[in-house]
């Protein structure tokens, strides 16, 4: 028998041809799963090669395996020698030939299949450099795809947390910010802030409907894994138009502090490069080169963010450790200044005589360091206002730190908030306005809006623009206590009461709220409900602080004018931040003939009413 004449017979014999077909068809199944899927669950594309590498590299390991073994009804048996007395003319059977044309008709289809999605997501070229490994795809002309020609929208969405323990969220967050912030310096680049991306943490959208909603054009998604001596920092750039990665790039590198700050500036200028756009991304100091002292620091500002009682007095805590640690970091005076006046405004496990003067210490200190550092500067002033009760020097402060930095929240809110207060609510409003104006997505700023339109008495405008904050993911428990006090001062009652009922479900029995309900029970006539909460309010404060407006208001509805008279001087004696405004506010508005309350206003040096 011809040599050629006896491998097809062996081929035949070995059942190597049912192999191949079985083979081919499974890996061509395997290859259409993962291009449908691997984009739904998030995965790169470049994932989708990777299969079709070991689908090629698969075969001849099964065509080995298929000449050697067969599998029998015995299970997998080793196929014998052919025989001596084998029949040598035995001819392939027609099913034969028809599963070598299947076969070629498979292999042809995948073949084409192949070249034309290589086509259609183009060549990666991958750079090694060290550690790291970047993957570009470029364009048809040779340079890397622009998304658009003219200004590019990039969102970041929040990066996953791949710690072993899964306990370093909070570091994922602070690589997360510092990306956003390099990116924001880049004057090619709009970049949606921060606030809006934050509800995209492990999305269940697809990348194209993500890019709409954010309007942007191109998104970043990335991960941290957080171990030991060691990080590793994966991100990944998406055309949002057609879900194709524009580059991937993965960072190992031993954990510093200047290592990790690399990294950021690098996926900054590699989003810069991918984009087609002109590098203008400013280098900066290093905050610290403690990596105790920052790994406290982003701890900090992490339970910050959370703002209840507890998370802020971690803030404090965490804030603290990172400052002594390093006694020269200048972003962790100014956060803690930040924290301790916070801690200040809630007065549960702190009081204004402690907090304020902590929160001033913290902020000069922070100015020392750094004497151009505005939102310390505005801070101060504030204080100086709301604590010391200097209110004309104090707003001089204010509008220059406003004028000095005019897209810090902070900063501006504080000086309208000071405004309001002196009775100057149109021009309070259009500072926060102008604001919100500037990131007309951010909630928090919109937010901000109607809290100034409800001091000036503007309820409907309140009521708008309070459900608008809503509407674009504001806390939920604090515009529906807004939105409370906004329906009282239209004088519905009933609205006003749903609304407080529900601020409470959502914010888990907040003094505040609980105290504007009681007021709006005894204004109902339902005394028994609103006593109940007198109660206890009380009774919390044998272990906490609550605030003697918060029950101020309480007895001043329920016609208790001494009893609330002499809270509000408690309140007073204390610096307590909530008695500033009682002088035009809704829920006292039967004391303002009382000349008691009217010393006291005179004594703080606000105007008495709206």
């Amino acid at each position: 028998m011809p040599r050629t004449e006896s491998i097809i017979y062996e081929l035949h014999r070995r059942r190597v041809f049912r192999v191949a077909l079985v083979y081919i068809v499974s890996a061509w199944v395997a290859i259409q799963v993962a291009s449908e899927a691997f984009p739904g669950l998030g995965i790169p594309e470049i994932a989708i090669r990777y299969v079709w590498l070991g689908a090629i590299l698969g075969f001849p390991i099964a065509l080995v395996f298929g000449w050697f073994y067969d599998i029998t009804a015995q299970g997998l048996v080793r196929t014998p020698p052919a025989g001596r007395n084998r029949d040598t003319g035995l001819a392939l059977r027609k099913w034969d030939y028809g599963i070598l044309a299947a076969m070629s008709l498979v292999l042809a289809a995948t073949t084409v299949q192949m070249i034309e999605r290589i086509r259609s997501i183009q060549p990666l070229d991958k750079i090694v450099d060290g550690d790291e490994t970047t993957i570009v795809a470029p364009s048809r002309d040779g340079s890397v795809d622009a998304v658009s020609d003219s200004k590019i929208t990039v969102a970041v969405l929040p990066f996953a947390d791949l710690s072993p323990e899964s306990d370093k969220q909070y570091f994922a967050d602070g690589v997360h910010e510092e990306i956003i912030s390099r990116l924001s310096t880049n004057r090619s680049l709009d970049v949606v802030s921060r606030t809006s991306v934050m509800a995209y943490r492990n999305p269940t959208a697809n990348i194209r409907l993500i890019g709409a909603e954010l309007g942007a054009g191109a998104v970043i998604e990335g991960s941290v894994r957080y171990a030991g001596e060691k990080v590793r920092v994966t991100a990944q750039l998406i055309d949002t138009s057609n879900d194709t990665h524009l580059w991937t790039r993965s960072f190992d590198r031993d954990l510093t502090i200047a290592n990790l700050f690399a990294i950021q500036d690098e996926i900054a200028e590699q989003v810069a490069v991918g984009l087609n756009t002109q590098l203008q991304i400013d280098k900066i100091a290093l905050p610290t080169s403690d990596l105790v002292a920052y790994d406290s620091f982003l701890l900090g500002k992490y339970h910050y963010r959370k703002s209840t009682p507890d998370d802020l007095l971690l803030s404090v805590q965490h804030l603290e450790a990172a400052v002594q640690k390093d006694p020269e970091f200048v972003d962790a005076w100014d956060w803690l200044a930040y924290a301790w006046n916070h801690a200040g405004v809630q007065q549960v496990w702190t009081t204004p005589a402690e907090a304020y003067p902590k929160a001033r210490a913290a902020a000069v200190r922070a100015l020392e360091l750094e004497p151009g550092l505005a939102p310390s500067r505005a801070l101060l002033a504030f204080l100086r206002a709301v604590y010391d009760w200097d209110w004309e020097p104090a707003l001089l402060d204010l509008e220059w730190a406003a004028k000095a930095d005019p897209t810090n929240s902070g900063t501006v809110w504080s000086y309208a908030f000071v405004l309001s207060l002196l009775g100057r609510h149109d021009e309070a409003i259009r500072q926060v306005e102008s604001l919100a104006d500037l990131s007309p997505e951010k909630p928090r700023l919109r937010q901000q809006v109607a809290y100034r339109l409800n001091d000036a008495g503007r309820y409907l405008e309140a009521i708008a623009a309070g459900e608008k904050a809503l509407e674009l993911g504001a806390d939920a428990g604090q515009i529906e206590e807004l939105l409370g006090v906004a329906q009282f001062g239209l004088g519905e009652i009933d609205k006003a009461i749903a609304h407080f009922e529900s601020a409470i479900k959502l914010r888990g029995g907040y003094p505040d709220s609980l105290g504007q309900l009681a007021s709006m029970y005894a204004r109902k006539g339902y005394k028994g409900r609103a006593r109940d909460i007198l109660a206890e309010l009380e009774n919390r404060r044998s272990s906490s602080h609550i605030s003697p407006v918060i029950l101020a208001q309480i007895h001043t509805a329920l016609g208790e004018t001494d009893r609330a008279i002499a809270l509000l001087e408690e309140a007073v004696d204390e610096r307590d931040r909530g008695v500033l405004g009682v002088g035009q506010s809704l829920f006292f508005e039967d004391l303002r003939s009382d000349p008691r309350l009217q010393q006291l206003v005179t004594r703080i040096g606000l105007p008495m009413s709206l």
